[in-house]
């Protein structure tokens, strides 16, 4: 089945943003800082994370038992036997003793391209982690290109269920 989208670009002076537009007429935005110097790259990179970004169509939960916030967005969910992550929107991020962030959508900002008002080494590279459901910017590291994804928190499942079993 083939799918258009419209994309429409604003190239501001301070954000550049993207909104994209699916065959239903549904739409969503992203926004990323505007490159003066080079309109290109704050359009490119506003491109990459509309790409990065999954089709909103993924699983929306909403049952289970509420065990503890894992930040703004986040939180840990008992769902039948299982303890994950959840995104606020209702977007499970996987089982919470493994590393949510390779779950969600990834955008890795270069030195290059990090904005008017952030300087990186050129080792180094930041990376946004994103709710592939919803799109919110859950987390940002700023790691080695090499390195693989920072671990925030590793969570005991097992002592979690005990907890909650009593």
């Amino acid at each position: 089945m083939k799918h258009e989208l419209c994309v429409r670009i604003d190239t501001g002076g301070t954000f550049t943003d993207i909104v994209v537009a699916n065959d239903q007429g549904q739409l969503r935005t992203y926004k990323t800082d505007s490159t003066p110097g080079d309109l290109a790259v704050g359009v490119v990179e506003g491109l990459r994370l509309a790409a990065a970004m999954r089709p909103a169509h993924l699983s929306q939960n909403t049952g289970g038992q509420r065990l503890l916030p894992m930040g703004e967005y986040l939180e840990v969910v008992a769902v039948d036997n299982r303890i994950v992550l959840r995104c606020k929107c209702g977007s499970d991020l996987g089982d919470a003793d493994k590393n949510w962030k390779e779950r969600a959508a990834v955008v890795r900002v270069g030195a290059n391209v990090a904005g008017p008002r952030r300087k990186l080494h050129e080792d180094l590279e930041m990376v946004e982690f994103l709710c592939p459901a919803c799109g919110t910017l859950l987390s940002v590291d700023v790691k080695k290109k090499e390195d693989p994804f920072i671990v925030d928190a590793m969570l005991s499942t097992k002592l979690l269920r005990e907890l909650i079993t009593g």
